[in-house]
Parts: C-alpha cells; structure tokens; sequence
C-alpha cells in the first residue's frame, strides 16, 4: 500500500513538474521575444518577474520529484534540469542588461522633453528673410522660410500664410496676391513662389 501511495506521488510530481516546465519554457520564449522586439520597459521587468517566480516554483517541484527517484533516476532527472537551468541563466542576464538601457534611455526623454519646452520659451523676434522673386536668391529665403515657418507644427495653420506673405515682395508677392489667408492657399502660394 506504501509502495502504491509512493508511485501515486511520483505520478503527481512527475506531472506537476512536466507541466512546470513546459509553463518555463514558454515564459522564457515569451521573454525573448520582447527582448528582439524592444518592448516597453514595465513589460519585459514584468515578464522576467513572473519567469522568475516560476522558476523557482519549479525548482522546488524538481528537488522534491528527485527525493522520489533512485540514485540513477536523480541523476538523470539531474541532468534534464541542468538545461532548463541553463536556458533561465542565459535569458536572465540579457533582459537584465535590456532593462538597463532602457532606463538609461528613459533619462533622455525627459531631458528631451524640457528642452523641447525650452524651444517653446519666447526667444528674441529675428527677421525672416524678405524674397522678391530672384530666383538665385530663393534657396537661401526658402530654407529659412521652411525651417521657421512651414516645418512649425506648433504654428497655426492660418498663421503661415501671414507670415509668408510678410516676406515676399515684388514679382513673388505679385504671384500670390490672389490667394487668401486660407490653409489651403497657404499649399497654393507655396508651389506658386517655387
């Protein structure tokens, strides 16, 4: 009857850790995978947290299956787990050194951020070139013009044709004279002096 309990508990644990197993081995291809995909910071801590957990769920499982087995079974098993060990072992430090770049890279946004707000702050008012239809001369107004101007996304799109129109003169302000204030004849008056 002991004999029978024991091969029943043997059973159980052989199954219990089989089950444990395979459950480690997906959380670590689960791990690797937001490793290759860069995934966010808080996901791949979370998904070392839990493969750790199970791990060592699963060692505990392992240490008393192999109480149950013989000298040359222990050994065996022994040897099996020594992979899963090593696959764990080799999955934990590259998440680890991912997570520290990540959070050395978080640091950066939030300089990024406040100098991004800085960008924002009033500076001195510089002059925008004036273009009067020269075409040697449109290169250099256009490239200012782009960068102050049309690249702003923080400027109101019914402001940019003010602005344009502010800067041109002669045959260029000519070409445009037509058009409204409209975003839309910003576009026009864009390909117009170009």
């Amino acid at each position: 009857m002991v004999e029978a309990l024991s091969k029943v508990k043997s059973l159980s644990l052989t199954k219990k850790l089989d089950l444990g197993k395979r459950r480690l081995v997906e959380l670590l291809e689960e791990l690797d995978q937001l490793l290759e995909e860069r995934a966010a910071l808080r996901e791949i801590e979370e998904q070392l947290r839990t493969s750790e957990e199970h791990y060592r769920q699963v060692a505990e499982s392992q240490e008393e299956f192999k109480t149950t087995l013989n000298d040359d079974e222990a050994n065996s098993a022994m040897d099996e787990w020594a992979k899963f060990r090593q696959t764990f072992r080799q999955s934990n430090p590259k998440a680890q050194t991912l997570i520290d770049e990540l959070r050395a890279v978080d640091v950066v946004p939030g300089s990024i951020k406040s100098a991004e707000a800085d960008r924002n702050i009033r500076l001195p008012q510089c002059a925008l070139p004036m273009f009067d239809g020269y075409v040697t001369k449109f290169r250099e107004f256009w490239d200012q013009i782009e960068s102050s101007v049309h690249q702003q996304k923080d400027l109101a799109d019914a402001v940019k044709p003010v602005y344009l129109r502010n800067c041109l003169a002669g045959v260029a302000l000519g070409a445009i004279a037509d058009l409204t204030a409209a975003n839309a004849d910003y576009q026009v008056a864009v390909r117009r002096i170009k």
